[in-house]
């Protein structure tokens, strides 16, 4: 089976078809390191997307910031 367009990797999935939120997180934000990424998404109560949404927002303004 191919693989998505969309960089989807067969590691982030765990038993039983789960992804795993912080393999997720690193895939998109590869700049941070793995433990900051899981305290973020800690501090927002597991609510991936809320996480992806806080630190799009960090990277676009550190970005535009720069």
């Amino acid at each position: 089976m191919e693989e998505a367009t969309s960089g989807f990797r067969p590691e982030m999935v765990r038993e039983r078809d789960v992804i795993d939120p912080v393999a997720l997180l690193a895939q998109k934000f590869p700049g941070i390191a793995i433990q900051s990424l899981a305290d973020v998404l800690q501090a927002n109560g597991g609510e991936l997307s809320l996480t992806i949404e806080m630190l799009t927002y960090f990277e676009v303004g550190r970005f535009f910031c720069a």
